[in-house]
């Protein structure tokens, strides 16, 4: 799944009873829905963020968004451990290739 379809309706987990996870990120979708194409820093970070996939990048992104680990696990169906060790992963990654960006 890459980043800019994550928070359309039809890709966001229903499993949680009150659907209250879908209706927060179906309001902020125009906002936080980041596409390669944008100009600037959005589309590095676009880039970035669809370089380490989003077994990563998907975590990280609501992490970012303000939710909690145990938020997160509940919708994506993982342990709260798994989460958090994604999170990580995902900012050590996107560090890495800045690093590599910016020697190049």
């Amino acid at each position: 799944m890459s980043i800019s379809t994550f928070f359309s309706p039809s890709t966001v987990s229903t499993t949680n009873e009150s659907n209250w996870f879908r209706k927060q990120a179906n309001k902020s979708a125009p906002a936080t829905a980041v596409k390669a194409s944008t100009a600037g820093k959005q589309g590095e970070i676009a880039f970035l963020l669809n370089s380490i996939g989003s077994l990563y990048s998907v975590p990280y992104l609501l992490f970012q968004k303000g939710y909690s680990y145990e938020e997160i696990a509940v919708e994506l169906d993982l342990p709260v451990g798994a989460v958090k060790s994604r999170v990580f992963t995902a900012r050590v990654k996107m560090k890495h290739l800045i690093a590599q960006r910016r020697r190049a």
